[in-house]
């Protein structure tokens, strides 16, 4: 858990930044995660004086990666639609998750999920064989 305040978005940033060492996919998850957890922090709506979110963080042996931020806040699906309120956080989602969603659970509480994935490469042939697409970071075609 972490405190809804904007001092601390750098904090969710900095913890999703070690996860995932260098991956060729921070960059994307770090803005993702940031406008995200923004949300939670503006628009979070708890009664409680020191407002928290939950953000968790799986990295995949594929190379992709699936965060959730669990808050107290508005429901997203009215937001979605009215993703003309002003902010660009719904579009960077759009352009840089593979997939995301937002689900409530009934008691007042949701969840905000994507995924990032690598993009496919392609490796250049060697003498010994023909081309070869690899999805991950560095290393993967060296495994191959």
């Amino acid at each position: 858990m972490l405190p809804a305040h904007a001092r601390h978005i750098g904090d969710a940033r900095s913890a999703l930044k070690t996860l995932l060492n260098d991956s060729p996919i921070t960059d994307d998850v770090l803005l993702c995660a940031s406008e995200v957890v923004t949300h939670s922090v503006v628009h979070g709506d708890s009664d409680d004086l020191l407002r928290y979110y939950t953000l968790s963080a799986e990295l995949y042996d594929d190379g992709h990666v699936r965060v959730e931020i669990e808050d107290a806040g508005r429901p997203w699906p009215a937001l979605i639609r009215a993703a003309g309120d002003g902010g660009l956080g719904l579009l960077i989602l759009r352009e840089l998750a593979s997939s995301w969603g937002a689900e409530g659970n009934g008691r007042g509480r949701w969840t905000v999920w994507f995924e990032v994935a690598p993009e496919p490469r392609v490796v250049e042939a060697d003498r010994a064989g023909p081309a070869a697409v690899a999805v991950g970071g560095p290393g993967v075609a060296d495994q191959q």
